[in-house]
């Protein structure tokens, strides 16, 4: 159903102050803060400056030859070498003194046999090397570690914003932090000069869990938010109502109604979930007693859903669907929690709100996320149509490259014009 959670009536003058306000915050992210430290390369060295509180978005390593390692609790991903990327972050002209090293450059004293690996290969970046990463959630607060072996007074930049490293040409090892709201949902970071030795990068979401979470427009959409807006309501006349929330409730939003049982631990989608229905079809699991996590996604309980290829492909998609409309202008938003299972690759797929018969998607991607692990996703799309409001899932890998879903949220929808009599 579409229920009302809040209606705020405020005057002409103050419209277009918000408006203005809305515009600062959705357009522009905040500055850039940069901070380089030294990292220990001596012997028992673990990497301990390596920061790994937050939401990891993703993390890679490079060289020839690597593994996963995991350092000081992040997990860095083998991202491989020249010709043989498996990053698809890296992006821009790395140029033609590009090269990469293993276990080649003169840190001898380590001991640590994962710090070792990722500090002793790398890439010789040229001027112009990117990395474009996509799927950030306007608003979040991310922080960017960049690990060189040797700084070479490289220039880098991120987001606009440009910072010269140190360190000369010497084997003194460096973490650069970058820290920024962001204000839109793609990160551009790239390398200004030549000759970095570039080792790898984490990137992690660290918004605080007390900030109230906004949407791409700075709304607020916390409760104490919408309550303050609600007792206030009455002192102001209802002609000049102008804008509304709306929330749109899922049911089943965690999969804890699964549909029939089909073998231990596995069932297929319960109602009101609508995707193709095979006979024995395995649509969802028991998360941690099925075997496939070591814990449930965050608000999560005994079940997740599977997204593959086998149960939902393009063509018959994991939806839900209301037979109620929203309206061109409005900007939905819904926070849903994806996951790579243990030992499994994870996959790519797409999430989607169809209004009337037009799509809005968001593409997906779980390979880059540590096994047994979950991701917070939001998806926000301003819409350009009116029409009846479906939201869907559906598996674009191969089959085997599997992605689980969990703990979908209400979805918010901030109505351009809206009005509640």
């Amino acid at each position: 159903m579409i229920k009302t959670t809040r209606r705020f009536m405020i005057q002409s003058s103050l419209v277009l102050a918000t408006v203005v306000a809305m515009g600062m915050v959705a357009g522009n992210a905040q500055a850039i803060s940069f901070t380089e430290t030294s990292l220990n390369s001596s012997v028992g060295a673990t990497g301990s400056e390596i920061q790994n509180d937050g939401t990891l978005v993703r993390a890679y390593h490079f060289g020839a030859g690597l593994t996963d390692v995991t350092v000081h609790g992040v997990l860095f991903m083998a991202g491989g070498a020249p010709g043989s990327f498996t990053d698809t972050a890296l992006s821009g002209d790395w140029g033609a003194g590009f090269n990469s090293w293993n276990g080649n450059w003169s840190l001898t004293s380590l001991t640590d046999p994962a710090y070792k690996q990722l500090l002793t290969s790398m890439l010789m970046t040229s001027s112009g090397a990117a990395i474009t990463i996509s799927g950030l959630t306007a608003g979040h607060t991310y922080r960017l570690q960049l690990i060189s072996n040797n700084p070479r007074n490289a220039q880098i930049e991120v987001e606009g914003s440009s910072h010269t490293l140190s360190g000369g040409d010497n084997a003194n090892p460096v973490l650069l932090t970058a820290t920024w709201i962001a204000g839109d949902t793609t990160l551009n970071m790239s390398v200004l000069n030549d000759n970095l030795h570039f080792c790898g990068y984490a990137l992690h979401d660290i918004t605080p869990a007390t900030a109230n979470p906004t949407t791409a427009a700075g709304q607020s959409t916390s409760r104490q938010a919408k309550d303050k807006v609600e007792s206030s309501e009455a002192a102001v006349p209802d002609n000049e109502l102008i804008t509304a929330d709306l929330l749109v409730s899922l049911s089943n939003p965690s999969f804890e109604k699964p549909g029939k049982g089909v073998g231990s631990s596995w069932a297929q989608f319960g109602s009101p979930w609508n995707a193709q229905s095979f006979p024995s079809a395995r649509q969802q699991i028991e998360t941690v007693t099925g075997g496939a996590f070591t814990k449930a996604a965050p608000g999560g309980g005994k079940w997740c859903a599977l997204l593959s290829v086998d149960n939902v492909p393009v063509k018959t998609p994991l939806v839900q669907s209301w037979d109620a409309g929203v309206s061109a202008g409005d900007t939905l938003s819904v926070t849903f929690y994806l996951g790579r299972a243990k030992g499994q690759k994870g996959g790519k797929g797409i999430a989607f709100f169809k209004v009337g018969a037009t799509l809005y998607t968001l593409a997906f991607d779980t390979t880059a996320l540590p096994a047994d692990s979950w991701r917070r996703t939001t998806m926000t799309q301003k819409i350009s149509n009116s029409g009846n409001l479906s939201l869907g899932f559906c598996s674009t890998s191969a089959s085997g490259n599997n992605s689980f879903l969990d703990s979908i949220s209400d979805i918010t929808v901030l109505s351009k014009s809206v009005a509640l009599r």
